[in-house]
């Protein structure tokens, strides 16, 4: 496995995500958890706002902020597997 090959990878992913009809009254209710206040879209899938999402198109884990599928095929590319020993 030769990690200082010089290699380059830049590829994206996009997820659609629908959240539920919202109230005036619920948005301001999820703002006063504070949870959503440090989020790039404003909600967290993972955490208090998973109540909220209707349903996701795509990668799950890449509307919280990594492509983890995509991310493992580009790691096997390289040679290298999530499931070697050592590997954390």
């Amino acid at each position: 496995m030769d990690l200082d090959s010089g290699k380059e990878v830049s590829e994206s992913e996009s997820t659609n995500v629908w959240l539920v009809e919202l109230s005036k009254e619920r948005i301001s209710a999820y703002i006063r958890t504070g949870e959503p206040l440090d989020k790039a879209g404003a909600f967290a899938a993972q955490g208090k706002g998973a109540v909220l999402v209707e349903r996701t198109e795509g990668d799950f884990f890449n509307a919280v902020g990594l492509p983890l599928f995509r991310l493992g095929k580009i790691l096997e590319r390289f040679g290298v597997s999530v499931f070697d020993e050592g590997f954390s």
